[in-house]
């Protein structure tokens, strides 16, 4: 299974497109990953972090996934993979197939926002 690498996260960019669509995003503070989430408009989960300043992050980037399923595996992968300082607990990937991380992964659009 490829999965993308932490600077490939932060160095990837496309920008203009809408979220108003399932997906996972990265908050991101001086190029860590501090915090891995998913939301089923993702736009407006990420509004809620910028307005409420819940975590510190100077930037973020967004996995625009086809289904809310695709969000939940790729959210589980990634928290997997990284480790972030503010991810609370450990997403089981277990529930998941490789088969069904793989297909998330080939669906998925990626964007970046600052």
């Amino acid at each position: 299974m490829k999965t993308l690498e932490s600077d490939e996260i932060i160095n990837k960019s496309k920008s203009e497109r809408s979220l108003r669509k399932p997906g996972v995003y990265f908050l991101i503070k001086n190029n860590v990953i501090v915090y891995v989430g998913k939301g089923r408009l993702v736009w407006t989960r990420m509004s809620s972090h910028a307005s409420h300043k819940n975590y510190d992050f100077d930037r973020f980037c967004v996995i625009e996934c086809k289904t809310e399923k695709d969000a939940a595996a790729l959210e589980a992968v990634y928290i997997n993979k990284f480790l972030p300082k503010y991810n609370k607990t450990i997403e089981p990937i277990a529930r998941y197939t490789e088969q069904e991380i793989q297909q998330a992964l080939n669906r998925a659009c990626f964007f970046d926002y600052f």
